[in-house]
């Protein structure tokens, strides 16, 4: 499941253009250790399954978040049930969120997230669409950010999804 999703990142790259800056965030993305690997296939198709069987008229999320140590990069992998600007700006939103957090105890200038958000596609032509995010550096969130952010996060918590 893990190498499908790195496949289906590597190959949405349209030209040469594109290659150096996404050298980094795949190497990151292929930096997740072989012992996480097998959690976070099984974390992506319960979660692609819950999703797909949510509520009609409801958006449910599932989320998990990976550090492998100070100074790495994160990766956050968000599932969601629709694809819409809106979600697309909460999956923004979660992943400035968490990378904020991390300057409790480090210095996120020089830190980097990544998030990858998966959404099942019900045309037939793929099981999934695949986006991907990147924050380096401080984000810069206002209170009124982190407050909005923030309840956001804990909204997805209480009834359409969790993070782990």
């Amino acid at each position: 499941m893990v190498r499908i999703m790195l496949e289906d990142v590597a190959t949405s790259l349209t030209g040469p253009d594109e290659w150096e800056p996404w050298q980094a965030v795949l190497a990151s993305l292929d930096s997740l250790p072989v012992g996480h690997r097998t959690n976070l296939g099984r974390f992506l198709l319960y979660a692609l399954s819950a999703v797909t069987t949510a509520e009609a008229g409801t958006t449910a999320w599932r989320m998990r978040t990976f550090i492998a140590g100070p100074g790495q990069d994160q990766l956050g992998f968000a599932i969601c049930s629709v694809l819409t600007d809106h979600t697309r700006a909460a999956f923004s939103a979660w992943l400035q969120l968490r990378h904020h957090e991390r300057g409790e105890d480090e210095d996120v200038s020089s830190l980097t997230s990544l998030g990858v958000l998966l959404t099942p596609r019900m045309d037939g032509y793929r099981d999934w669409d695949t986006t991907v995010q990147v924050i380096s550096g401080n984000p810069e969130l206002s209170d009124a950010d982190q407050r909005v952010y923030q309840d956001m996060r804990n909204a997805n918590q209480r009834g359409r999804g969790s993070e782990a």
